[in-house]
């Protein structure tokens, strides 16, 4: 095998998640070409992935991934958000670790006309030559499934 080849295979092994400012994506655009997201908007996306990827996903990373759904939301205690938070800056610290995320809240939310509880997580992003931004994930779990919904806020 090429030296060069396998040095570089080795090299992608033993990487982290590099936040290359451009996620590319499964879906097509309008224009029937592949679908990326970029800057903050691809941040965003790993940000998300992180959350949900369950640990031993991909064998070369077995430790990748914060899986929030093995927490009951409706029951989370005050204990379990603050390891949660420590998991989630944890796994940005490995596998993004220049990501620009600057802050991490994790609440426990209630939406006052339904009562459904909602995990709440929000990042601060510190964008290069502009007003930061926040990203806010809400996670509901309902017969076992996990739902989100997210916002990206841009700075004033």
């Amino acid at each position: 095998m090429d030296e060069f080849f396998s040095s570089n295979i080795v090299k992608t092994m033993n990487s982290k998640v590099e936040y290359n400012k451009q996620e590319l994506c499964f879906d097509f655009s309008d224009f029937e070409t592949q679908k990326s997201y970029e800057e903050e908007y691809a941040l965003s996306r790993l940000l998300i992935n992180l959350l949900l990827l369950i640990p031993g996903t991909y064998p070369n990373n077995p430790n990748m991934g914060v899986n929030i759904g093995k927490y009951e939301f409706e029951l989370v205690t005050g204990q379990e958000l603050a390891q949660i938070k420590d998991d989630i800056q944890t796994q940005i610290n490995l596998y993004i670790p220049n990501s620009q995320v600057r802050e991490i809240v994790v609440e426990l939310v209630t939406d006052d006309l339904s009562g459904t509880k909602y995990l709440g997580v929000g990042f601060g992003i510190t964008k290069r030559n502009s007003y930061p931004e926040n990203l806010f994930v809400f996670f509901s779990q309902k017969n076992g499934q996990i739902t989100y919904k997210s916002v990206l806020q841009e700075g004033n």
